[in-house]
């Protein structure tokens, strides 16, 4: 694929491998990099994150971090310490199966969090942060049966309470 789209598109940028924030990432890392050639290991220099857990999970007062953001970077670092990160996929959940209940409430106290995460780990490699989704899950107006929703507005394009918080993180970045 790589080849594909540089043929097509020199200036393009690939992102060479994607993946979420969950448990054992980084022995998929390693697995992943450990079937590359030196060549193909420099020539993947863009890895995205899907940082879900880091960003939605609720951490009582003073706890640790979940720390799959971190776990992700470390391990891609090992292989290829020019790497650069983008949060090809991140949000936060208005709901996702029973994991999380619908609350838009939840949502709009967790969106700050993928925010910081880019922040904190810019001097890392962390260059974009693409936001998923903005509208509410096209199932139809499924509100506590949605199976995943982290749109920023509803079906009907009315902001939710997270609407205003990511425009505020927006402006505040852009400076």
């Amino acid at each position: 694929m790589y080849r594909t789209v540089k043929r097509r598109c020199r200036k393009c940028q690939v992102v060479g491998l994607d993946v979420l924030d969950q448990a054992e990432v980084d022995r998929y890392i390693g697995s992943f990099y450990g079937r590359l050639s030196d060549v193909w290991r420099g020539r993947l220099k863009i890895v995205g994150i899907h940082n879900y857990t880091d960003v939605n999970r609720n951490e009582p007062e003073g706890a640790t971090p979940s720390p799959g953001t971190s776990l992700i970077i470390r391990a891609v670092h090992r292989y290829n310490k020019r790497a650069r990160f983008w949060f090809t996929e991140v949000g936060a959940l208005v709901s996702f199966r029973t994991f999380y209940p619908y609350s838009e409430e939840r949502q709009a106290t967790n969106l700050p969090k993928m925010f910081r995460l880019a922040h904190n780990y810019r001097r890392a490699g962390v260059e974009r942060l693409y936001a998923y989704n903005w509208f509410a899950a096209e199932s139809g107006p499924c509100g506590e049966a949605c199976k995943f929703d982290s749109g920023l507005v509803g079906l009907d394009g009315t902001p939710r309470p997270s609407y205003g918080v990511f425009e505020a993180h927006l402006r505040e970045i852009s400076r």
